[in-house]
């Protein structure tokens, strides 16, 4: 968030939502304290095989370290800072799981070495700094459920003037792509709202507010790279130095020149991070192109399409506040470069669904989210938490 003056900051201060949600507490807690939500994490081989060769693959950085867990879960990362030589491990993590960490680390016999504690990062006690902090609070599209910020106090507050923390950076990206059957499929459901005998009842009043209620929730699930209409567009996050309140607000410049010529449905998301350690640089990617991760990618679609030409270039931006939802309000502003064609238009990341389509085929078999080691449990953004709000 761009700061001009203390005045504008304390303005804005006052209108973003505090990190501290009790209501999504009750209900994201429950769900990540319960061992079924956490192995649909842990069996998220990409997410987890990346974190293992990141962590013990650079063993100069962690050996007789102190090292902070942060939003420890099942206290997978933790085992892993222990394996690669940590002196002390503070594995932190504010719902009941925190009883099975401490179940794992007293059977694996590291009680000396891992300590589990049942807290909040905004409520933490510690004898000491830490010379490192290990998590894994990315949400869908990086930033939902407003985790990130956590960790940013984490380092605030509890890591060394030259520590470490794995991941070090992340970036979020957004691609246009093309999907005619995706967005047909959507504009059908917003027909009913045209009816104007539903019961001798005419809904038709509220058609073009169920049209834009409909295309402000994005869709969770796997893109279909040659369905991408240009190489994307990037926003990076240097978790070293980033504020929390940095998150609270932030834009995504677009900058486009179209590939291929067709219809632009709407916009592709997805996010990757990197650890930037001693002796490894590992680098966990959510991208079409990359194996298939538990976050898969994200997709924003339009009320109207645009048509691009090969060559023609989009610009704009996406604006990113955050909201009570434990996530954010996004607002896209565009334009086809020497058009008069141009897009505003509103999303709420929280209101994401899910669609398991890959492709824009409308006579591809029905996909099965087993294919994605989802197995048959409704997802919910499963990643370890670090805050119980």
């Amino acid at each position: 968030m761009t700061k001009q003056n203390d005045s504008k900051t304390k303005e804005i201060d006052k209108r973003i939502p505090e990190i501290s949600h009790e209501g999504w507490g009750l209900v994201h807690g429950d769900y990540y304290a319960q061992l079924s939500n956490q192995q649909i994490m842990l069996e998220d081989t990409e997410r987890t095989g990346m974190y293992h060769q990141s962590i013990t693959l650079n063993m100069k950085d962690f050996m007789d370290k102190v090292v902070m867990d942060v939003g420890a879960g099942s206290g997978i990362l933790s085992f892993f800072a222990a394996h690669a030589g940590a002196r002390k491990v503070y594995a932190i993590e504010a719902t009941e799981m925190a009883n099975h960490a401490h179940t794992l680390v007293k059977a694996n016999g590291l009680s000396g070495q891992i300590e589990v504690i049942q807290e909040k990062i905004e409520d933490l006690q510690l004898p000491e700094k830490v010379d490192i902090i290990v998590s894994e609070p990315m949400g869908i599209f990086l930033v939902h459920e407003r985790m990130m910020e956590v960790y940013a106090l984490a380092r605030e507050r509890w890591l060394k003037p030259d520590g470490k923390m794995f991941p070090s950076k992340g970036r979020i990206f957004l691609a246009p792509f093309t999907d005619n059957y995706l967005h047909s499929s959507h504009v059908t459901k917003t027909r009913f709202w045209e009816n104007t005998e539903f019961y001798s009842i005419d809904v038709s009043s509220l058609a073009g507010t169920a049209l834009s209620n409909y295309f402000s929730k994005p869709f969770v699930g796997p893109v279909d790279q040659n369905t991408l209409m240009a190489e994307p567009s990037s926003h990076e996050f240097n978790f070293l130095t980033v504020a929390p309140k940095d998150y609270a607000q932030f834009k995504i410049e677009l900058n486009f020149t179209a590939t291929s010529t067709g219809l632009m449905h709407g916009l592709a998301g997805w996010f990757d991070v990197h650890f930037e350690g001693t002796s490894y640089l590992g680098h966990l990617s959510t991208a079409p192109s990359s194996p298939a991760t538990h976050w898969l990618q994200i997709r924003f679609l339009f009320e109207q399409p645009i048509a691009m030409n090969i060559g023609q270039k989009f610009s704009g931006t996406v604006s990113m506040t955050a909201n009570n939802g434990r996530s954010y309000n996004m607002s896209l502003e565009g334009k086809l470069e020497d058009t008069d064609i141009s897009i505003k238009q509103d999303f709420y990341l929280q209101n994401h669904q899910y669609w398991w389509h890959s492709s824009s085929k409308s006579e591809d078999a029905e996909p099965n989210p087993e294919n994605y080691g989802l197995h048959t449990i409704p997802i919910l953004q499963a990643k370890s938490r670090f805050s119980q709000k």
